[in-house]
């Protein structure tokens, strides 16, 4: 495991106080801090996980001298282990954990089969850089330019107003939490159902579904939501590093407009940005002209990511199940997880503590999972028809729309 670690170009990063330059540093170690709790009580192993998760979470990282990433493997009995890592968002994203996971299975697969391995190394992250640096002809992103011009320009919506449990900060604050949520079998199911006979991506009806969720309770009918996406599979490349490009998806779920038709725009929409997503976020703000506020991110605030990144990830002889670890420091109001693993679909939803109560995202959470039942039971609903309660369940105005 060091081995694929101490491979990685993207973990021997060191950076200035200020931000303004990065390097590699060729001699970086890094420790695989190996821990036996075999011995102990299941209640005192699982406390001691939980603290362990949550000390991880909420130490920063030394940017200046390093490491940039800490790792954790954790034998809780003879034959179950937890494999950990927590690394600094600056090198490392979704796409990055899956690919070093393939090459550690690769290593696990070649030592269980007594077999030579292929190099642990991937492409470093500064070909990465230099080649989105020098990407795409200069005609080719006016054009792109246009289309967003197009998409965004005329009448931009105003920022998204979820309701919040307090008002917001005069400057904008980081202190978050993940809420963890794995949807039932028999849903998760129904939806890929649902999805195959609209004709239409897990990804585009889950975004429709969350973008439906969001105008529910904000009552809000034109919104622009974020969605990440690997700018290693944009350029062909297996990097580790932080490769995030934004692409901003507006997104309009009128409450008489039927599910289905609004599911169909969404993946237009989402196909068409992928076509043009050559353009980073920040030149769309420029180009825009978006209003600048200090509480406030500029047009995205929130995030809607779905993924499948170990849905195959094998190990020889062993069964696997992935989380994600919770965060205590966020960027934007919502960052809203969605991941299918094992036939499951899995919600792990960061959200700005200063803004939202653990109990509203878990309201929201329930909301959601009903919202999706109605989608997946009755077709041609109106998104203002779709339930967000368990039917026969009484909902005060409070639990529908939260408190601002």
């Amino acid at each position: 495991m060091v081995n694929v670690l101490e491979a990685q170009e993207a973990f021997h990063y060191r950076f200035d106080r200020d931000g303004a330059m990065q390097w590699v540093d060729p001699d970086a170690r890094f420790e695989l801090e190996s821990l036996d709790w075999s011995t102990l009580e299941v209640a005192e192993r699982d406390r001691r996980l939980d603290a362990l998760v949550e000390q991880q979470a909420s130490t920063p990282f030394d940017l200046e001298n390093g490491p940039v990433l800490r790792v954790h493997l954790i034998m809780l009995e003879p034959d179950l282990f937890v494999f950990m890592i927590y690394c600094h968002h600056l090198v490392f994203d979704g796409y990055s954990s899956q690919i070093v996971m393939r090459k550690i299975a690769d290593v696990y697969r070649a030592l269980h089969e007594g077999t030579d391995c292929e190099s642990a190394a991937t492409t470093p992250y500064s070909v990465y850089v230099y080649r989105a640096l020098h990407a795409g002809a200069e005609p080719q992103l006016t054009q792109s330019l246009e289309y967003w011009r197009h998409v965004l320009g005329d009448n931009l919506p105003a920022p998204l107003d979820i309701p919040t449990d307090r008002p917001r900060g005069r400057i904008r604050s980081y202190r978050g939490a993940t809420a963890h949520r794995v949807l039932d079998p028999g849903l998760s199911s129904a939806l890929r159902a649902t999805a195959k006979a609209l004709k239409t991506s897990m990804h585009g009806l889950l975004l429709g579904s969350f973008a439906a969720l969001l105008s529910r309770l904000s009552g809000e009918e034109d919104m622009v939501l974020g969605i990440p996406v690997a700018g290693q599979a944009r350029n062909n490349l297996d990097v580790v590093g932080y490769c995030v490009e934004l692409l901003p998806i507006r997104s309009q779920p009128a409450a008489g407009k039927p599910f289905s038709t609004f599911v169909h725009e969404i993946q237009r929409h989402l196909l068409d940005a992928l076509d043009h997503q050559g353009v980073s976020l920040s030149t769309i703000v420029r180009a825009l002209g978006v209003p600048r506020d200090a509480s406030r991110l500029p047009l995205i605030e929130v995030i809607f990511n779905y993924s499948s990144y170990f849905s195959d990830l094998q190990l020889p002889g062993c069964e696997v199940s992935t989380r994600e670890n919770p965060r205590r420091a966020v960027y934007f109001d919502m960052f809203f997880n969605i991941i299918e693993s094992d036939g499951r679909l899995v919600i792990d939803w960061d959200y700005n503590r200063d803004l939202f109560d653990p109990e509203t995202i878990a309201r929201w959470t329930d909301h959601f999972g009903e919202l999706l039942s109605g989608i997946v039971s009755a077709d041609g609903q109106a998104i203002g028809d779709l339930p967000l309660v368990a039917a026969g369940s009484e909902a005060s105005a409070s639990t529908m729309w939260g408190r601002t």
